[in-house]
């Protein structure tokens, strides 16, 4: 019996079947369980980056430029001398309101003495005294000269002194402006008072008129 495929014989032939050694070759059978022989291992292939793309692309940032700073120098101005006009001398004028006093109390005296700056010596020296008794000294008072100061009205020398107490010494006295007041007769508005009396011209020598002044000027 002729088979084309040995692979049929074991189910044909049950028994087995015993081949002569030049028939092997015709009748080889290829065992499916052998193991595969191992492939053979390929090489890595190693892929190269271009030269470009491996070379690290450094950029320098250039260093910010700073500006010199600009320094103007300025030539220097020539001096310029100004010629100084002198100036003509002034006088400071005299006080208007001059008075002999310091007047610490705002004690006022209006006099006139036409040959004296302020007061007669002799008539000072009797009206301090009698201003002593009640507790007034020089720097509580100022003894005003009228003569010195033609014009004055008693408007103005009330406006500048304020006084609270005034003592009018005479008629020639009065300022003007001020109607004549009671003689010895101390007037009062406020907190101000005023007496009108005798010069001391007329007082001195007279007892009766040195009494009537002292009896109000106490109390004024």
């Amino acid at each position: 019996m002729l088979v084309e495929n040995p692979l049929a014989l074991r189910y044909i032939l049950p028994d087995d079947v015993y081949l002569l050694r030049n028939e092997k070759p015709a009748f080889a059978i290829t065992d499916s369980t052998a193991p595969l022989p191992e492939p053979i291992a390929e090489a890595p292939i190693q892929v190269t980056a271009p030269a470009a793309e491996q070379a690290v692309n450094i950029t320098e940032t250039p260093a910010p430029i700073v500006a010199e700073p600009v320094i103007n120098i300025t030539p220097p101005q020539p001096i310029v001398q100004i010629p100084v006009v002198p100036q003509p001398a002034t006088q400071t004028p005299a006080s208007a309101f001059k008075y002999l006093g310091g007047f610490g109390k705002q004690f006022l005296v209006l006099v006139n003495y036409p040959a004296h700056e302020f007061m007669d010596d002799a008539h000072l020296n009797a009206l301090e005294a009698t201003l002593g008794r009640i507790g007034f000294i020089r720097a509580d008072i100022a003894i005003f000269n009228l003569h010195q100061h033609a014009g004055k009205t008693y408007a103005e020398i009330r406006e500048h002194f304020k006084p609270e107490r005034t003592l009018i010494m005479g008629a020639d006295a009065l300022p003007q402006g001020l109607k004549q007041p009671p003689t010895n007769q101390v007037i009062r508005a406020g907190n101000r008072s005023l007496l009108y009396t005798f010069s001391f011209t007329d007082m001195l020598g007279n007892k009766e008129n040195t009494r009537a002044f002292w009896e109000q000027v106490k109390t004024i």
